[in-house]
């Protein structure tokens, strides 16, 4: 039996940085809040989680089609990556991200006057 962890996402592209060294990567932070404007220096997205994308074909993808403020729905791997025990610790979790799909502004009108105040509908989510 194979065991795997899996994630989904429906988010806002908040920033995206590509990292050439030591392995080329595209960083990803999505929000599941929208933007309300600037939280300090230069953060527009309160909240956000990082994700990476490492094929380099999914990272030209990505590139050019998705844009800041755009919202995805993004699938694909986790593992934590580093563990120190409590008092001096952190959890380093890595969420790589595999597939990504782009919602268009009618998507987004119908996200708005959807959704609920536990999340959205699940045929949102199909």
């Amino acid at each position: 039996m194979t065991y795997f962890m899996r994630f989904q996402v429906v988010g806002e592209v908040a920033e995206m940085l590509l990292l050439e060294k030591p392995e080329r990567r595209l960083l990803v932070d999505i929000s599941t809040d929208a933007n309300t404007g600037d939280h300090g220096t230069g953060r527009r997205y309160e909240n956000r989680t990082s994700f990476s994308i490492r094929c380099p074909l999914l990272i030209d993808v990505f590139r050019c089609e998705v844009s800041v403020g755009d919202v995805i729905q993004a699938a694909g791997t986790f593992s934590q990556t580093d563990y120190v025990p409590h008092k001096t610790s952190y959890i380093d979790t890595t969420f790589l991200m595999q597939d990504f799909s782009k919602f268009h502004q009618e998507t987004a009108r119908f996200r708005e006057s959807h959704s609920m105040h536990s999340g959205y509908p699940s045929t949102f989510l199909h």
